[in-house]
């Protein structure tokens, strides 16, 4: 790589792809079923690169119905925040009488910057609050 040339981060979603390479690179575990939950994180210099990709057609998965065809998307985008949550992730249980059935809950929080995170904890505040995040060191 030429050193005047900059790394761009990307996020790569595999929707319907069982497995792929980048430049030789394998990465098993694309996003078969197309959830688009767990994007991966990729840096790359400017230039041509290549891409191999490995696609299954499951009835059980796909269905059964009409012509045997698969649909597969893979999507590139530039990376901004560091760190975002997936925008409708919540999980939060049934509210009964004003109160939570449940104290857990769950939300996606992804990582896409170069440095691990640690996430602390969640702390629900009352009812008509969303849930926040008591600390996220980056």
């Amino acid at each position: 790589m030429d050193e005047n040339q900059t790394l761009t981060r990307l996020l790569i979603f595999t929707d319907n792809i069982i497995e792929y390479a980048i430049d030789g690179m394998r990465v098993f575990g694309g996003d078969f079923y197309g959830f688009r939950r767990a994007p991966l994180v990729l840096y790359l210099d400017g230039g041509e690169h290549t891409i191999d990709l490995r696609l299954v057609r499951d009835v059980r998965a796909m269905g059964g119905v009409g012509d045997p065809a698969i649909k597969a998307t893979f999507e590139f985008q530039t990376v901004i925040d560091e760190v975002i949550t997936l925008d409708g992730s919540a999980i939060v249980s049934t509210i009964v009488d004003g109160r939570l059935a449940s104290p857990y809950a769950s939300v996606t929080v992804c990582n896409k910057g170069r440095d691990p995170i640690e996430l602390v904890g969640f702390k629900s505040g009352e009812v008509s609050e969303r849930l926040q995040v008591l600390r996220l060191s980056c």
